[in-house]
């Protein structure tokens, strides 16, 4: 039944055209998928191919083409393209380092140097086999445990003897959830006005470079006071 109230309908119009833009870049993430593997699968056979030698009227053709695809093509190198397994490094990386606040895609996309449109691919694939992964809205996943992710993300299961070995190990502090937060916040807080590198937090919180790196690009521009003010070097604002 329709609403005689305008602002309902146009909050529905909202939320089906949403519904419809994630299923619309959930589709172009696979069909970018298909398209580099045939790009690969082309690239191989034409190395192995003999030269052939072009007529001048096909090399003239060639010249005009070449000069309008040139912009296209340098435009795309910008963004960087990572492997199946070093994506999902990534990306559980950057899951665990955020906590209960999860990660947005956009924002993800930004500190990894990614098309969004492969982090929403590699969710739409990732989040029915590790079910740690909790979509919260479009376009926002958190992690739900961290324990049960890295059990759920274990390509090899068989291994008892090196997951009992992991076990074992006690976990580092900035890797329980939400604890990176209050870490990085408080490192922050005792730093005053001079700030402190992403190096030296990671030092001092026994964590990975990398993880602190992601929590300053997603989590920490989330209206917590923390602000920039040189290369990797942060400080909370007066």
């Amino acid at each position: 039944m329709k609403s005689n109230n305008p602002r309902i309908e146009r909050l529905k119009e909202m939320l089906s055209l949403e519904e419809r833009r994630e299923s619309l870049e959930q589709e172009l993430g696979e069909l970018s998928e298909q398209l580099t593997a045939l790009k690969s699968q082309i690239s191989g056979g034409l190395s192995s191919a003999p030269a052939v030698v072009a007529a001048p009227s096909a090399v003239k053709g060639r010249a005009s083409s070449g000069a309008a695809t040139a912009a296209p093509a340098k435009a795309a190198g910008r963004r960087r393209t990572f492997g199946s397994g070093l994506l999902k490094d990534k990306v559980m990386n950057a899951l665990t380092a955020a906590g209960a606040e999860g990660v947005h895609v956009k924002e993800l996309a930004a500190a990894l140097n990614t098309k969004p449109v492969n982090i929403h691919s590699w969710f739409h694939s990732n989040i029915k086999r590790n079910p740690a992964i909790k979509k919260l809205t479009g376009g926002h996943y958190r992690l739900e445990d961290a324990s049960t992710s890295a059990a759920s993300t274990s390509s090899k299961p068989t291994r008892k003897a090196k997951s009992q070995k992991a076990e074992v190990k006690a976990p580092a502090e900035g890797s329980r959830r939400g604890a990176l937060k209050s870490q990085i916040l408080s490192e922050l807080a005792s730093a005053g006005n001079e700030g402190i590198t992403v190096r030296e937090l990671a030092d001092k919180l026994g964590t990975k470079y990398k993880n602190v790196y992601i929590w300053f690009s997603t989590t920490g521009k989330k209206g917590l006071g923390v602000e920039k003010i040189g290369k990797a070097t942060y400080r909370l604002a007066a």
